[in-house]
């Protein structure tokens, strides 16, 4: 089993995760510059992503994307590009061929007691990973989340919310 966690964004990452044999990848995700009104602009690089991707598909058995909510106090055109981000790491990864399941940040955090600042989440994953312990030390805040994206999903708790062919499933009427 090998699960592929994302939590997205510019300073986001992956990471792959077996735990029958206690294997642990992160990094940070692929990002570029361009311009923008003469001003230089962070993006995915999706292309890349998708290479990384493509190149251990066979391998992945799943992927959890974190699927986060508006952020209190941000812009509106910061909110709209992080948005847009999401949808496309998920196009991807659909396009991928992937079972993909996605899971709110407080579903995940309340469910592992991880604190809701990334900046403190660091210690919490050495607790989970104290074989791995040194390189999550030296990880960046998302490269920890996403190990943490991935340990949450090996549970099984993380329920299907997209099949692969991209339509929500349907909810049956109770009968009364």
């Amino acid at each position: 089993m090998l699960i592929l966690a994302i939590d997205p964004g510019i300073s986001g990452a992956l990471a792959l995760y077996n735990p029958d044999v206690d294997f642990l990848h992160t990094e940070p995700l692929p990002v570029r510059w361009r311009m923008v009104n003469k001003q230089k602009k962070t993006e995915i690089d999706l292309e890349a992503l998708f290479q990384w991707i493509a190149g251990r598909r066979d391998r992945i058995t799943n992927a959890i994307l974190e699927k986060p909510t508006a952020m209190p106090g941000a812009g509106a055109t910061s909110q709209f590009n992080f948005g847009m981000t999401c949808g496309q790491i998920e196009g991807l990864l659909l396009g991928c061929e992937l079972t993909l399941r996605t899971v709110h940040p407080a579903a995940w955090k309340t469910a592992m007691d991880v604190p809701s600042d990334k900046r403190r989440s660091k210690g919490r994953a050495v607790n989970f990973f104290p074989s791995h312990a040194a390189k999550l030390q030296a990880a960046t805040e998302g490269e920890c989340e996403a190990a943490m994206i991935a340990l949450y999903g090996a549970t099984g708790t993380v329920k299907p919310v997209k099949t692969t062919t991209g339509k929500a499933p349907r909810n049956k009427k109770k009968k009364k």
